[in-house]
């Protein structure tokens, strides 16, 4: 996994000459370009070969946290969807910059991890 992240990264970098713009194929989002793709690619096989070494290999993180949002994930879709508004789930920003949006959104994930665990700590499954 890890040479075909270097490969496809490579690639990707090499088509968008290593710049944004100014290239044979600039990397461009909306378009989903070549390059982007490319990229993006090699940057996931990355990460899928480093949490393989730290989940399967190595041990060093069991993934309990994914395993208690997905036994209740409609309870928390739900959950989060109707709490969208309200304090404890999110809270109000009154710029709207990057690190403050960052904050709010990480705010809500670990909230919404928490509810998921203390309702998987009481075996509590609520499935459709």
């Amino acid at each position: 996994w890890i040479i075909s992240g270097f490969i496809c990264g490579s690639i990707g970098l090499a088509l968008s000459k290593g710049g944004q713009s100014d290239s044979w194929i600039p990397i461009n989002k909306n378009l989903w370009s070549l390059s982007f793709v490319l990229i993006l690619a090699g940057l996931a096989f990355i990460i899928l070969t480093i949490l393989y070494l730290l989940v399967d290999v190595w041990n060093w993180f069991t993934g309990e946290p994914f395993l208690w949002l997905g036994m209740n994930s409609i309870v928390i879709y739900v959950g989060h969807e109707v709490c969208s508004n309200m304090f404890p789930v999110q809270f109000k920003v009154e710029e709207t910059r990057h690190w403050q949006l960052m904050t709010m959104h990480l705010y809500g994930v670990m909230f919404w991890t928490i509810v998921a665990g203390l309702l998987y700590r009481k075996k509590t499954f609520i499935a459709i």
